[in-house]
């Protein structure tokens, strides 16, 4: 946040399917609950540790078209609720180009609205 108080980006509320890729390479599915060109919030019954990075992959639907966006994500925010569900706060350190293009063009039509 900056020092007003607001977020260097507009979040989306979303609820996505995301893998996550673990270190060992195995995948673990979460659901993202929120977007932004800088991030993603997810829900998981997985916890990670403050500062961890990983892959993941989710897709972006844009009319009849899916777009795959594979990026790397470092845990920069934990919290746990309810039934030890795990809220985490990721921030995107790598996107891939295409996928950044259209990742902004989908919270832009969204927060313009």
């Amino acid at each position: 946040m900056d020092e007003d108080g607001d977020r260097k980006y507009k979040r989306v509320h979303v609820d996505w399917k995301v893998g996550i890729i673990q270190s060992n390479n195995k995948m673990v599915f979460a659901r993202i609950r929120d977007v932004s060109e800088g991030g993603v919030y997810v829900v998981s019954d997985y916890g990670a540790d403050k500062g961890k990075e990983f892959k993941i992959v989710f897709q972006i639907q844009e009319q009849d078209k899916f777009h795959t966006i594979r990026a790397k994500a470092k845990i920069v925010y934990v919290s746990i609720g309810q039934g030890d569900v795990y809220g985490l706060g990721m921030q995107f350190s790598w996107i891939e180009p295409k996928g950044l293009k259209v990742l902004k063009q989908f919270v832009r039509d969204r927060v313009s609205k």
